[in-house]
């Protein structure tokens, strides 16, 4: 069942700026559906891709009583804990069912049926939880960004990476606003009329900054040792 938190499409990416707090949203959607380790960026896990069932083709046939031609036969050994006598292999068919195969192809086929459920239902959850994101993201990026943007024939990992190349212009622009307004905020002042309106304004400034990025301001006392 989807949280509150999980269904909030209150934060829309509609302008470069929008870029920090969407995607702020977005990773935490992408985590509360256990798939950020495909769709970020920097992971290198591969994208998921359905698994194929086994194929029936690669599994002995039984001989059966009507095949009489003895060119057309080998015999299978069973040797792995069992005491069954070998039993002859149909080399020119191919099994149509589990029925038809061999002792020993049967307790293969059952071991790479297991494999494929178990792999199917990991692929089968990571689907699951990029619907839920395309509808995330369909719900809360503009209509036009999601065009120029989402391609329907990429994933969702691209799509991710073409959007923060949306906001990357944005977010240099701002680190660089943040900047100026750190280094007018910080300069040293003569003469200071208001103190506690100075002191105010330089502790925004410098926590903007702060969080922002401004490598400086991450070296800066706080302004309220002053008062």
């Amino acid at each position: 069942m989807s949280t509150a938190r999980e269904n909030d499409t209150s934060v829309r990416l509609r302008v470069p700026r929008d870029w920090k707090r969407w995607s702020n949203a977005f990773i935490m959607q992408a985590q509360a559906h256990d798939v950020w380790e495909y769709i970020d960026p920097e992971s290198i896990r591969p994208w998921p891709t359905k698994p194929k069932e086994p194929d029936l083709s690669t599994f002995p046939k039984r001989l059966t009583p009507r095949t009489t031609r003895a060119s057309s036969s080998v015999r299978a050994t069973i040797t792995v804990g069992s005491h069954e006598p070998d039993e002859p292999i149909d080399q020119e068919g191919i099994p149509q069912s589990i029925n038809e195969m061999t002792a020993i192809g049967r307790t293969n086929y059952k071991i790479e049926w297991d494999i494929y459920l178990a792999r199917d239902k990991r692929y089968q959850l990571a689907r699951s939880g990029f619907l839920g994101l395309i509808k995330y993201l369909q719900a809360t990026v503009d209509p036009s960004l999601l065009e120029v943007y989402c391609d329907a024939k990429d994933n969702l990992r691209i799509w991710y990476k073409n959007l923060m190349a949306f906001g990357s212009e944005q977010t240099k622009t701002e680190l660089m606003r943040l900047r100026e307004n750190y280094k007018a905020a910080t300069k040293p002042l003569t003469k200071i009329k208001n103190l506690g309106v100075w002191i105010e304004t330089w502790d925004m400034a410098v926590s903007k900054a702060r969080n922002g990025g401004v490598e400086d301001a991450k070296k800066t006392l706080k302004a309220g040792f002053l008062t």
